[in-house]
């Protein structure tokens, strides 16, 4: 097998901001594995909050170069590279390559359901209340709004993007800025506004103060569900498991992290970093089991890969054969 690796960084249309980071760029790892003149491809994006950088992910790749072109498989993967995006890259290369080496798409390959189209969620990002709520007014004609909050103005800011689009479900992340009270404060406008999920509203490190709260409003963990190994600790604390490629090591790992987390008796959301189509072509195939989908990042950015994925109003059509997959 002979192995590409490099760092790619896609525009976008402006800066993408959460409560602790802002992205002026979609920096992802791709990963292309060539063997008997076949191309598999993947992509995995760094996770900020582990120092990662594309170029970290990329020299991850690199140290193990030589095992993979001696024909590692997915499972010898796991040993050779530790969960995060840079394994994300190379595992979902090695399932495209099978699934066109073998003329098999990848769903009937790892025992999934057959893609369908799905409804994603469109991200609000993080500014001030009016644009927060202009933002939402553009997207008013999506099945599902995802608000990122974490400012000053987080009620008043709800209450302005539910007036500017009423019709919408959504959904809210905290991206861990909120502490009890503030959840406990927010809840009841939550509740009134009709919001379905909270995404990680606190840090990790207060995972034990939800020990047992009773929420109206399931609340999901993102930060806190990275791997399978994961999961046990969310129980009694998070209705939701979050499942994101990028950290679970990528479709391996995110298929264990979702089938530990079923077993548990959890429900399912599937999410993303700030990824091109080539990152959402596997994640969508977990998206087929999951309450909530957030698979937007391709979604009117000036830059993607080609074929891309295509949207209509967040509905996130099949991927093309070229991509991936099939």
């Amino acid at each position: 097998m002979r192995l590409t690796v490099l760092a790619e960084h896609f525009k976008l249309n402006e800066p993408f901001a959460i409560s602790n980071h802002v992205w002026n760029t979609a920096e992802v790892c791709t990963v292309r594995i060539e063997r008997d003149g076949i191309v598999g491809q993947g992509e995995g994006a760094p996770v900020v909050y582990h120092g990662e950088t594309a170029e970290t992910l990329v020299e991850q790749v690199e140290a193990v170069r030589s095992e993979i072109e001696k024909g590692v498989n997915r499972e010898q993967l796991k040993e050779l590279l530790p969960y995060g995006g840079a394994r994300c890259a190379v595992d979902c290369a090695l399932w495209d390559l099978e699934a066109k080496s073998t003329g098999t798409p990848v769903h009937q390959l790892a025992g999934l359901r057959a893609p369908t189209e799905l409804d994603s969620a469109m991200t609000i990002t993080l500014k001030s209340k009016d644009a927060m709520a202009s933002m939402a007014r553009r997207y008013r004609d999506f099945a599902l709004l995802k608000i990122k909050l974490g400012g000053d103005e987080d009620a008043d800011t709800m209450r302005a993007i539910r007036a500017a689009a009423p019709n919408c479900r959504l959904t809210v992340d905290a991206n861990t800025a909120w502490d009890l009270a503030k959840l406990e404060a927010m809840i009841p406008v939550l509740q009134e506004l009709d919001v379905e999920l909270i995404e990680q509203p606190m840090p990790p490190d207060a995972d034990q103060q939800l020990d047992g709260f009773r929420s109206p409003i399931p609340i999901a963990a993102d930060e806190s569900c990275q791997t399978v190994e994961d999961v046990p600790d969310l129980i009694g604390k998070y209705q939701v498991a979050v499942i994101k490629l990028d950290k679970a090591g990528g479709l391996t790992g995110a298929i264990d992290l979702m089938r530990a987390a079923q077993g548990a008796d959890l429900g399912l959301m599937v999410s993303c970093m700030i990824g091109t189509s080539l990152g959402m072509a596997p994640a969508r195939l977990i998206g087929t089991y999951c309450s909530v989908v957030d698979l937007d990042s391709p979604i009117d950015r000036p830059e993607d890969r080609e074929p891309p994925i295509k949207y209509t109003n967040g509905r996130m059509h099949l991927t093309p054969p070229e991509l991936w997959g099939a």
